[in-house]
């Protein structure tokens, strides 16, 4: 007995939504069941593509959610380009901003500075004075 794989047919796009139709698996138990033919190609199209983790360590970025924060903030443009130079440059972590970079420095020197700091800004912003932290 012979498992094959067996392809439907792909829905129509009607815009940017990318549609994934669905393995179908068979038995196949006599190859004369299997319809349909394949014909060689002169060409092939071959397009990149990028695969495996990849991790993305922002510090304060200017958002909605941060307008309140007294603290210097990415632009959202910035850490999108850096996350896609990252990528690119096949980086499996990447630091977008220079509170990330200082981050990072921080934390392999030893995991409690940054640990510290962040309680020291979290007690400092609850009293009200996040500029100080």
């Amino acid at each position: 007995m012979t498992y094959l794989p067996v392809f439907a047919a792909p829905a129509v796009s009607t815009g940017p939504k990318v549609t994934v139709t669905p393995l179908e698996l068979r038995v196949i138990a006599n190859f004369d069941e299997i319809t349909g033919h394949a014909e060689a190609t002169e060409t092939v199209e071959l397009r990149g593509r990028v695969s495996g983790p990849f991790c993305v360590y922002p510090g304060p970025v200017d958002t909605d959610m941060s307008r309140d924060l007294s603290i210097p903030k990415a632009s959202l443009r910035h850490v999108a380009n850096a996350v896609l130079d990252g990528i690119e440059a096949g980086h499996e972590d990447t630091f977008p901003d220079s509170f990330a970079l200082d981050f990072s420095r921080q934390f392999e020197v030893s995991p409690k500075v940054p640990d510290r700091q962040f309680a020291a800004m979290a007690n400092a912003m609850s009293s009200g004075s996040a500029a100080s932290a």
